[in-house]
């Protein structure tokens, strides 16, 4: 859960005027087109990762040994 969490987070430190649409003045002129959705790929980007990590999350409770089974002795 903290993985996600901090990627987006940097992220969008990184991002934020442009997740925010707060564009510079000069970006089109610059570019000579408008900047491409930044919130929506930011969302998508952050779902993703929240996913994958429920993903590794499920995966790790059903491959992890149950409390009540027999361990195999190391000896």
């Amino acid at each position: 859960m903290r993985f996600p969490v901090a990627i987006s987070a940097v992220l969008l430190l990184v991002w934020f005027p442009l997740i925010l649409q707060r564009r510079p003045s000069g970006y089109v002129n610059a570019l000579g087109r408008e900047p491409p959705d930044y919130l929506g790929r930011w969302l998508a980007l952050t779902a993703g990762l929240f996913v994958l990590s429920g993903v590794v999350y499920v995966v790790r409770r059903l491959t992890a040994p149950r409390a009540g089974a027999p361990r195999p002795s190391g000896r």
